[in-house]
């Protein structure tokens, strides 16, 4: 929110008037109404508080209100522009890789970006009900079983331009401030100018914007056992076959209202990337296209010791009303570019533009972001992990830790309602229709794409009433090559790229496909059944195999 003391006359010193004279809650500028404390919207008519839009459960979490270490509104007033020279002048911490992000983003208009960062900064009690400090909360702690904390747009343009200018908590470890501090790539500063470029564009007269939730949801073994025996019918499942040449968006890009796009996440979100530069890893790499997830880490703290440089959030761990900051992000290799995606320009063309009803009826976008990690495998040879002839790859496991009923367990529990506490299952359903997905289970933990798919259709058919985007690559960033076996053996055949798979004879690769039904088949064979049905199938009939295993799962459970 723009807060000023003064009061509007109706028109700017330039003469342009502003709307309904910013219904004498706000001042006038160059045409824009700046409003007040508690009002916003165009013409500051809205009542609005941020006491209602920031917003946590469960309600017994240890609030820590901290202080920043420098007032937000003294870094204001270094902000005479977005200039490298004014940035050289004032931040000289980040001036060197400024400067070059700056000249990467020459295309771009910063016009409006100063006197938008000013704004934020200058907001004075942007979490009204904690005074000038900030609202720490331990998400790692205090969510373990269960909870979120919900926050908008403008909440999290004030964290970012906070720490981007060089602004800490004062509370030690904080983890943004460590990601900030340590990063001297230009990927970070490309996304985080991103994002504060497309809401100058968007957030005027003081708004807020839409929500953002970070969130985890739990199941216990027995609510898990309890869902999956009352289970339905098998969900749709969309498959889109995605080629090198392909340049249409994929589920990493977040183009399609309603679904959530799957990170193939570590034991904590971000890998091993440390917030700051793209990878060959989705999970590492989507942090830069999605920085709304990043800002998300202020409410953890890292741990100095084995690794001081990786503070996360652990998962699971799922972000409601997120968008895509950055072009381009897609999950496919090519052009020989071993990273998931290019970070090219900010992405003001391709957005998720509808909003639905959130808490407290505010509103916020059908997009979101789910980050689990998949039980890996005991598979050190990468090229039977790639052909899916591992054995360890079939284990059927258990709802604890491992193997195939683990990963339908986490499936379901990412994507129920009853994971949540109940007024944030129904904003799920609000949020999303159908989970968009590549090859999970079956990236770099060397997973087996057959089985690793059977576990995602299972488990989100267990959670509810969704569809399923299944995107199946040439060459996915991880594990290339290996989805290739979910098709027939002509397209198997023609998919296999030898410039991308890790399999020094490609003839030994060749003659895997056509090894068994593929995917289409399975589908077919197991269309309008019930979940239980294919779920049993399984667990009757994959069995543990010598190396390397010759028969495929899907010639397992086939009809």
């Amino acid at each position: 929110m723009i807060y000023f003391a003064t009061r509007s006359n109706g028109g700017g010193g330039d003469g342009k008037k502003c709307p309904n004279n910013c219904s004498n809650n706000g001042s006038c500028t160059n045409g824009i109404c700046n409003c007040i404390k508690n009002y916003c919207g165009k013409d500051c008519s809205v009542s609005c508080s941020s006491t209602n839009i920031f917003i946590f459960s469960p309600k017994t979490a240890k609030v820590q209100p901290t202080d920043w270490k420098i007032d937000p509104k003294t870094l204001a007033g270094k902000i005479t522009d977005m200039s490298p020279a004014n940035i050289q002048k004032e931040f000289p911490n980040i001036s060197d890789r400024y400067s070059k992000t700056y000249n990467l983003l020459g295309k771009e208009d910063f016009s409006k970006l100063g006197s938008f960062v000013k704004s934020v900064l200058n907001w004075d009690s942007p979490f009204s009900e904690y005074g000038n400090k900030f609202p720490y909360i331990n998400f790692n702690n205090d969510m373990r079983s269960g909870g979120y904390i919900a926050l908008t747009q403008r909440h999290l343009a004030f964290i970012c331009a906070n720490t981007l200018f060089g602004n800490t908590l004062s509370m030690t470890n904080n983890s943004l401030s460590k990601v900030a501090a340590d990063c001297t790539n230009t990927d970070q500063l490309f996304s985080w100018l991103s994002f504060l470029l497309v809401l100058s564009q968007e957030l005027i007269s003081g708004d807020f914007g839409t929500l953002v939730i970070m969130s985890r949801g739990v199941l216990t073994d027995d609510a898990f056992t309890a869902l999956r025996n009352k289970a339905g019918q098998l969900i749709n499942v969309n498959v889109t076959r995605y080629r090198e040449s392909d340049t249409s968006p994929d589920f990493m890009s977040m183009g399609k209202p309603g679904q959530s796009l799957v990170d193939i996440s570590g034991g904590n979100i971000g890998g091993g990337g440390e917030f700051c530069h793209l990878s060959n890893t989705q999970d590492e790499t989507l942090m830069m296209f999605y920085p709304e997830v990043v800002f998300g880490i202020i409410f953890s703290e890292y741990i100095s010791g084995s690794a001081p440089t990786e503070p996360k959030i652990a998962q699971p761990a799922l972000w409601l009303g997120v968008r895509r900051y950055v072009d381009l992000s897609t999950g496919e290799l090519r052009d020989h570019i071993a990273t998931c995606g290019r970070m090219t320009k900010p992405n003001t063309g391709n957005m998720v533009k509808t909003t639905t009803m959130g808490l407290n009826k505010q509103p916020i976008y059908k997009s979101s972001f789910a980050g689990f990690q998949s039980s890996g495998t005991s598979c050190p040879n990468l090229e039977l992990a790639i052909m899916n002839l591992c054995a360890d790859q079939r284990n059927i496991g258990n709802l604890q830790n491992k193997g195939f009923l683990y990963n339908i367990k986490l499936c379901a529990t990412m994507f129920s309602h009853s994971s949540y506490p109940d007024e944030l299952g129904e904003v799920l359903g609000n949020v999303i229709q159908s989970v968009g997905t590549g090859p999970w289970g079956s990236g770099v933990w060397r997973g087996n794409s057959q089985m690793s798919f059977i576990a995602m259709w299972v488990g989100i058919s267990i959670a509810g009433n969704l569809d399923l985007d299944y995107y199946l690559y040439d060459a996915f960033c991880e594990n290339p090559g290996n989805q290739c076996y979910l098709l027939g053996k002509d397209d198997c055949l023609e998919c296999l790229k030898p410039h991308y798979i890790g399999v020094k004879n490609l003839d030994d690769a060749n003659k895997q496909c056509g090894n068994g039904p593929s995917l289409s088949n399975i589908l077919s064979m197991y269309k309008n059944d019930q979940v239980n049905s294919l779920y049993q199938k399984v667990m009757d009939n994959v069995k543990p195999c010598t190396e390397p295993c010759t028969v495929s799962v899907f010639s397992q459970i086939k009809k």
